[in-house]
């Protein structure tokens, strides 16, 4: 995982190194003490504020699924569909059609998400993989209700004109996203 991924171990190294060096300063009273750890902290600050305004492509990934899931809340169909891969007609018709048969009530993406990022020929992919519960209703079932369908995702992406989109997903046992 890149470093700008990673701003409490930023904030971490940063402060420990401020305060072994303030108490370095205060044992010894020496002056350069001082300006090294202001230097220090200056620097742990800018990294941090660098860190806020830099979106990796694997925090991009991510923001996508939840894009998607905010769609999928709203039972916005073609804009679930806008998020497939244009070349992949037949999953975008699928999408499409099971997505008219319910209704969500709620999709909550879970803390075990992992984004791999991978390049072929120039062209830019990606792997997420993560647990998901979505609430939803079968609308010609009324038998059912609102339940919740968790479930293990495997939701592959390649990057299309500044995008990611979906190209292909797996689902599973919610058990099979159990560490790992």
């Amino acid at each position: 995982m890149a470093l700008m991924e990673q701003p409490l171990l930023i904030g971490f190294v940063g402060l420990t190194i401020v305060t072994v060096l303030v108490g370095s300063l205060i044992q010894t009273g020496k002056k350069p003490l001082l300006y090294a750890s202001i230097a220090v902290l200056l620097l742990t600050v800018g990294l941090l504020a660098l860190e806020r305004a830099t979106v990796t492509p694997r925090e991009h990934v991510k923001a996508t699924l939840h894009v998607i899931a905010g769609d999928l809340e709203r039972n916005d169909v073609m804009a679930v569909v806008d998020h497939v891969s244009k070349d992949r007609e037949e999953l975008r018709r699928e999408a499409e059609r099971v997505l008219k048969l319910i209704e969500i009530e709620d999709v909550n993406i879970k803390k075990n998400l992992k984004v791999q990022l991978y390049e072929e020929r120039g062209i830019q992919y990606a792997e997420a993989r993560f647990n998901a519960v979505i609430r939803a209703t079968v609308k010609r079932s009324e038998d059912y209700g609102t339940r919740p369908y968790p479930q293990f995702f495997v939701v592959r992406f390649r990057k299309e004109d500044g995008k990611w989109r979906v190209r292909d997903y797996e689902r599973d046992d919610p058990r099979a996203g159990i560490g790992g």
